[in-house]
């Protein structure tokens, strides 16, 4: 798992500050539910957190509001 971990620990993480309450319900839901305690949570912060940091600087620098929401339903 932790090999697949890398590759969307970013979207998982930030999902959980998504404007869709579902969205951010269930990615904070899966994230508790998979590492249980917050001494898990901290380590996956450590171990991939430049991972988080560089899926939002890709966001940052290669979408706008109008491609993001095209990613969105409705």
């Amino acid at each position: 798992m932790s090999k697949h971990l890398k590759a969307c620990v970013g979207p998982w993480w930030t999902a959980r500050y998504d404007s869709d309450r579902q969205v951010s319900r269930a990615a904070q839901e899966s994230l508790v539910g998979i590492f249980d305690t917050e001494k898990k949570r901290e380590i996956v912060r450590e171990k991939y957190g430049e991972d988080v940091l560089r899926f939002i600087s890709q966001v940052l620098n290669n979408e706008s509001a109008r491609t993001i929401s095209m990613c969105r339903p409705g």
